[in-house]
Formats: C-alpha cells, structure tokens, sequence
C-alpha cells in the first residue's frame, strides 16, 4: 500500500491552476491526477474519496461551511465520482471543486 501511495504521489507532480483558469494553489497527492487515474483501481479509488472528502471539509473551513449539509459523505462522492465520469480527463481537483461550487451555488 506505501509503495502504491509513493507511485500515484509522484506521477501526480505539481498542479497549480485547471486548464483554462480556475485556482490557484498547489494541490497534492492524488488530487492532481486525472479522473481516469484516480478512478483506475479500488486502491486509487479509496484515497481519492479520501482526498474528495478532505478537500471538501478543506474549503468548508475556508468559505461556506454549510456546503455539504443536506447530503452525506456519500451523495458528495457520487456526484465527484459521476462528474469524474463525464470528463476522465479532468484533473480530481478540478472535478472535485466544481461540484463543491455547484453546491455551493444550490446552498447546499
């Protein structure tokens, strides 16, 4: 398992903004891969629920914190992981942060 986390962290390299705009901050781990990537097996999968609900707890802290409230932990990954879906290209984060701000837009 450390061998598989030390793999997908150093193939995820640096990512400081989406394609195209979006923010700016360095993001870690397996947030920086791709969808395709992060979704490629149950290992990958389980840090990157990890890492979803993470960041999503991250930017409660920092803006809304009532985003999340009428969904569970659940909910917020299906809907991470059926954007994932659409666009298996997209970067986790970039996917991750458009649901949150479309929940956020929705005050949920």
């Amino acid at each position: 398992m450390f061998a598989l986390t030390l793999l997908i962290a150093a193939q995820a390299g640096p990512s400081l903004a989406p394609p195209g705009g979006g923010h700016a901050f360095k993001v870690f781990g397996i947030g920086a891969t791709s969808c395709a990537s992060a979704y490629g097996n149950r290992n990958a999968e389980a840090m990157s629920e990890a890492w979803v609900l993470g960041y999503f707890t991250a930017l409660n802290t920092r803006s809304d914190p009532g985003v999340g409230q009428s969904v569970n932990a659940e909910g917020m990954l299906a809907a991470v992981r059926q954007a994932c879906g659409q666009q298996p290209s997209a970067s986790l984060d970039a996917t991750a942060h458009g649901v949150y701000t479309f929940m956020q837009s929705l005050g949920r």
